[in-house]
């Protein structure tokens, strides 16, 4: 074989050898013949050239990428615009987004800050406020980052027979998530029959705030604010029992434990004293005391209470409902209609003779008494008839009402009392309903319940309210 033929061949496996070299090699030190593309030039890590006629050499240079990461790996980060793909390392002057995972917040775990590692570089160009955002951006710098995620743990209060302050309520439970240290305020349910007592905690205890706790401690008031414990909070406001001693008796004053009250909330086993007085202007006898449907017994009652205007008994476990019941002393045989008592006002007679027939009234009225007579007579023997068996005849607006409303059984008025002149809160509803029903008539906001009712007003009003079938 030729030296020069051996030598060609020599030449073309080098040259060869060379392009085999280029094609893998990382960078190219001289532009080849032609012009570069997007996806084969000098920074592709694989790229084609044409072989120049002379010598090709290479030198693949690297950039330097560094390390991104959260301590416990309580975060992930992204190349900004390329959010779907989770990375680990970048090239310095990359816009990187640091993301606390989802899985690491919850109601109970809140994101608190970050912290930038002991290794870590500073962020360059970081937002605004980063290190309070669950998510933020900034530039990669020259060196390795390592964030630190912190979180605060949230607890529960839990009020049973109360509220919180912006809390929820649930099946008689107010609840809420509470940051540590966050004020909250509570509020214990209260009424005439359960009373509040104490708060009873069954947890953490509440932390006293900074401007200190309401006079009395917190446990008996009925609504105060502390600070969040690190743990959960469970209180139940304690309540007490109270049973409801009610008086009806349209023509006494009633007192009960020496207040006037026709109505007053006890505790069992509590000593009450009922007292009544009859009012001014009746000639009334009282005959007893009698319990209303429903009603608990008196607990150990003073001797012969039924028949006594003041008695004493213990308060049973349970509603005690009494009805006063008065006689009228002007029909006792033994006690003559007074003549002088005045006519009422809207009986609109004259005294004149009158109809004997059914040998009423004698024959001959003397001045206004007889017509007085016949008329008392008359009119108390309807209402006898007419009201409930030893009902006293009511001689007021307000006694008046408050019968109607007692015989149809203390209903509920649609509306709530409004009565400027009514204080008393039975009377104020019975008034209510009887209006409502139109039974009776008021003048605007007044009722005027000590408005003297004639008889005969009285079988109107009662007729209203309880027409004949």
């Amino acid at each position: 074989m030729k030296q020069t033929t051996l030598t060609q061949r020599l030449l073309s496996a080098l040259v060869a050898l060379c392009m085999v070299l280029s094609v893998c090699a990382p960078a190219l030190a001289a532009e080849p013949d032609g012009d570069w593309t997007s996806e084969n030039d000098k920074n592709s890590k694989t790229f084609t050239f044409k072989m120049p006629e002379g010598d090709v050499s290479l030198r693949a240079d690297y950039r330097k990428t560094y390390l991104i990461f959260e301590t416990a790996g309580k975060a992930e980060f992204f190349a900004e615009g390329a959010e779907e793909q989770n990375i680990y390392e970048a090239l310095p002057g990359t816009r990187i987004i640091a993301k606390v995972l989802d899985s690491e917040l919850n109601d109970h775990r809140q994101f608190n800050m970050w912290r930038l590692g002991d290794i870590s570089m500073e962020l360059v160009n970081p937002e605004d406020g980063w290190q309070n955002k669950p998510s933020f951006s900034f530039a990669m710098p020259e060196g390795d980052v390592e964030l630190q995620a912190y979180f605060t743990t949230l607890y529960d209060v839990n009020v049973t027979h109360g509220t919180i302050e912006g809390g929820t309520d649930d099946n008689g439970t107010s609840q809420k998530i509470v940051k540590p240290g966050q004020l909250v305020t509570v509020r214990a349910e209260s009424t005439e029959e359960n009373p509040f007592l104490r708060w009873n905690s069954t947890s953490e205890a509440p932390v006293e705030p900074d401007d200190g706790w309401p006079d009395g401690d917190w446990q008996t008031s009925k609504e105060f604010t502390f600070k969040m414990p690190e743990g959960n909070v469970t209180l139940e406001a304690q309540r007490d029992q109270l049973y409801k001693v009610s008086i009806n008796d349209s023509l006494g004053s009633v007192t009960i434990n020496g207040e006037p009250r026709s109505s007053l909330w006890v505790k069992g086993g509590e000593t009450v004293t009922v007292a009544t007085t009859l009012k001014d202007g009746y000639w009334m006898e009282f005959m007893k005391w009698t319990a209303q449907d429903g009603s608990a017994a008196p607990v150990e009652p003073s001797d012969n209470w039924q028949t006594s205007t003041t008695f004493t008994f213990k308060m049973p476990n349970g509603p005690v409902e009494l009805v006063a019941q008065w006689s009228a002393s002007s029909l006792d045989p033994d006690q003559h209609i007074d003549p002088d008592e005045p006519i009422d006002e809207d009986f609109g007679v004259e005294p004149a003779p009158m109809d004997t027939t059914g040998g009423t009234i004698a024959a001959v009225a003397v001045g206004g008494a007889a017509i007085w007579g016949g008329y008392e007579i008359a009119t108390r023997v309807i209402l006898h008839s007419l009201l409930p068996e030893g009902t006293v005849i009511p001689a007021s607006r307000g006694q008046l009402a408050l019968l109607v409303w007692n015989t149809a059984g203390r209903p509920e008025p649609a509306g709530a009392p409004a009565f400027a002149d009514v204080t008393d809160p039975d009377m104020a509803k019975a008034a209510q309903w009887c209006t409502e029903q139109g039974a009776m008539a008021a003048k605007g906001d007044r009722f005027e319940p000590e408005g003297w009712t004639p008889k005969f007003k009285v079988i109107e009003v009662w007729n209203k309210a309880f027409p004949a079938a």
